[in-house]
């Protein structure tokens, strides 16, 4: 009697543990109140097999979350389209709305921007508009624009303005138009807006929304996907 009850348990035991595989999904923070990463992000010091390749996250020594993402150059500067990684420090994930809430970005971003192809990543900047970088001398009154610190110097400003008012915003007989980037966010040029980044695939959204969570479906090879209850 003692031995059937033993295998009697041994049996649910197995089979519970199997459902809870199945169901379960790994989150994991770099910090007690950093953002919850779980699918379709990952972290990679753990190694997690569920997760897309360009989703995979750090932690810094200081507990921060880290996206190192690359960025393939332009053709016309690099025809073999090597990537030059970008790390965003993350804030916050919305996986609801599929963004990325960004609280610093390591470098010098905007002069990076003429070299880069940003179309070719599965993350794009939200609140993106057309822009015109200028040169401008630095003992002029440009009115309200601020300077993008790391690109100006004590002798020159750099300006950003929009290119739908750009012959407007600033006088541009004392300015040199340096170039035009397409879809920047103001955020990389007054750090006063938030910086968001957001993806499109895969859609962990309808999921969320249902009140689901997200995952890889048995066959991982393939990337399919589908919604379930944990």
């Amino acid at each position: 009697m003692m031995i059937s009850h033993l295998i009697r348990i041994i049996i649910v035991a197995s089979l519970t543990a199997l459902g809870s595989s199945k169901n379960s999904y790994h989150v994991r923070r770099c910090s007690p109140h950093g953002p919850k990463i779980r699918f379709p992000f990952w972290l990679k010091d753990h190694h997690d097999p569920e997760g897309y390749p360009e989703f995979g996250l750090s932690c810094t020594q200081t507990k921060d979350t880290v996206l190192d993402l690359p960025f393939p150059l332009k053709a016309s500067l690099n025809q073999t389209k090597l990537p030059f990684s970008v790390k965003f420090v993350i804030k916050k994930i919305d996986y609801k709305y599929q963004l990325l809430h960004v609280s610093k970005v390591d470098g010098c971003l905007p002069a990076l921007l003429p070299k880069l192809d940003l179309s070719a990543s599965s993350f794009h900047f939200q609140l993106a508009y057309d822009h015109a970088f200028l040169n401008c001398p630095s003992k002029r009154n440009h009115y309200d624009l601020k300077p993008i610190p790391c690109l100006s110097t004590p002798t020159y400003q750099v300006y950003a303005v929009d290119s739908s008012v750009e012959a407007f915003s600033v006088p541009l007989f004392s300015c040199t138009k340096m170039f035009h980037i397409p879809l920047v966010p103001f955020a990389l040029l007054d750090f006063s807006f938030p910086l968001y980044l957001n993806w499109s695939k895969p859609t962990s959204g309808r999921c969320e929304v249902e009140g689901k969570f997200y995952r890889f479906k048995d066959n991982i090879r393939t990337h399919d996907t589908e919604c379930f209850d944990d």
